[in-house]
């Protein structure tokens, strides 16, 4: 599934191979909810919950790392740090919205992009703990398959079909996965 991933981000979007390779991301979705997966319902709850704790933490390290290395980059080739890092402050505050973070998937900032995952991620744990809390995990049968189908059919596949194609920040977010 990595090599999916690598191939994806090295070959580009614009051959055939790109929807083969879009597999590896709900590939990677369905190992996640495997691993948070537990028949013990006495545990399930509290492996709910560290699945939202470490969901949430893992974009938080990826947010502050990005954020140094953005940094570091803008002071190498010689721009202004101080007015990037009031561009970034803005853009954050103007994408902060739960909507646009949680459903449609925009960046807080200009280089977060390559953390959807992880927004997607804490989504998906966020939906899982209200399932286990509420004893609903029997759902998954009906919502993982209609959302794949979504996915493949709507998302990324289309374009095979035909001219069209939805934005990928439509496609790349917890609605799908």
């Amino acid at each position: 599934l990595s090599l999916l991933v690598v191939g994806l981000h090295t070959v580009g979007t614009g051959t055939p191979l790109t929807q083969v390779y879009r597999f590896a991301v709900p590939a990677f979705f369905i190992i996640s909810g495997f691993y948070a997966f537990c028949p013990d319902e006495d545990k399930s709850l509290v492996k709910a919950k560290r699945f939202v704790k470490n969901s949430v933490q893992y974009f938080a390290i990826g947010f502050v790392i990005y954020t140094i290395l953005i940094v570091i980059r803008t002071a190498v080739v010689g721009e202004d740090v101080g007015s990037f890092l009031d561009k970034f402050i803005r853009e954050i505050e103007y994408n902060r919205t739960l909507v646009n973070f949680f459903i449609t998937n925009v960046a807080m900032g200009r280089f977060d992009g390559y953390l959807w995952f992880l927004r997607a991620l804490i989504t998906i744990s966020i939906i899982h703990y209200f399932l286990v809390k509420y004893n609903k995990t029997r759902w998954y049968i009906v919502i993982v398959p209609v959302a794949l189908v979504i996915y493949f059919m709507v998302g990324n596949y289309l374009k095979l079909f035909t001219d069209f194609q939805l934005q990928n920040r439509y496609t790349r977010n917890a609605i799908f996965f």
